[in-house]
């Protein structure tokens, strides 16, 4: 369940979710540049691996999707970044996320 606490007048809706067409894959391999430092590479390989098993779990849940965006955009991945943020406007077409774009692309 959700719950919500706060002062004033607020508005909480479900965001419906849309027909995303195919997914982006989740199987691609993960290629840390040289340049990161051993712990943080290691710790980006198991953030990376928790969250395709998460999505694979929960294919539908936007949240997993765009972290995972955001971790392969990290490691210069811009090619995959760029089509899960694409693949989230399609899956939430109403949702906040899909007005968000980030750079560089």
């Amino acid at each position: 369940g959700i719950t919500f606490e706060g002062d004033g007048d607020v508005v909480v809706e479900q965001v419906p979710v849309g027909d995303a067409g195919p997914a982006p894959s989740l199987d691609r391999p993960v290629a840390i540049p040289a340049t990161f430092d051993a712990a943080a590479a290691r710790a980006l390989r198991e953030i990376i691996a928790k969250l395709v098993a998460d999505l694979k779990a929960d294919p539908g849940n936007v949240e997993l999707w765009l972290n995972l965006g955001l971790r392969r955009q990290e490691i210069g991945d811009y090619e995959s970044a760029r089509e899960i943020y694409e693949y989230v406007t399609r899956l939430a077409p109403s949702g906040p996320y899909s007005k968000i774009w980030v750079a560089p692309f």
